[in-house]
């Protein structure tokens, strides 16, 4: 994260610029900069949050109120930062090549654990049958992820899971 100093002036900068005046921030502003720095924001989630703030001001027709404090902002930088968290989520370490989050090893043991689960549980019939389709689906899918080159793509499994969840016509046929 961005030293002490940049995080703070930065803001302010932008929260004053999009404001339009040279207003001072309040003591409770800097308190509210420093809560969001010791919570890990991002600086980027704070400046998107003020610009999505002053975008959604700028489209009301009745502009009677100013945005006066960073207060008014909190929403939409808490909201700025959770959407760049679950962008990140899957995502790809760039310098180490390695998925974001979990392992390959960590995916296949999980994969893994959950199919040999599924064999020793006690059904029958049609229970049983859809138990030992799910367990050999996963140990496929452990197999796969464990034996890839390159770190497995979270979206492109989850997808997997879900294709084989879908009702099947009877023949084995998605629908």
């Amino acid at each position: 994260m961005e030293n002490y100093f940049n995080y703070f002036t930065e803001i302010e900068e932008c929260f004053q610029r999009r404001r339009g005046t040279g207003l001072l921030l309040s003591t409770l502003d800097w308190a509210l900069i420093e809560t969001w720095k010791d919570a890990g924001i991002p600086l980027q989630a704070v400046l998107a949050g003020i610009d999505a703030t002053f975008d959604k001001y700028d489209r009301r027709p009745s502009k009677t109120r100013k945005v006066n404090s960073l207060a008014y902002c909190s929403q939409e930088v808490l909201a700025a930062a959770e959407d760049m968290k679950e962008a990140s989520v899957g995502a790809q370490d760039r310098r180490s090549g390695v998925a974001a989050g979990l392992s390959a090893g960590e995916i296949a043991r999980f994969f893994a654990g959950n199919a040999a689960q599924l064999r020793q549980a006690q059904a029958a019939g049609p229970l049983r049958t859809v138990a030992d389709q799910a367990a050999a689906k996963l140990s496929d899918l452990a197999a796969a992820v464990g034996n890839a080159s390159q770190p497995p793509r979270l979206e492109e499994l989850e997808r997997q899971v879900q294709d084989w969840r879908k009702p099947r016509e009877p023949g084995g046929q998605a629908p």
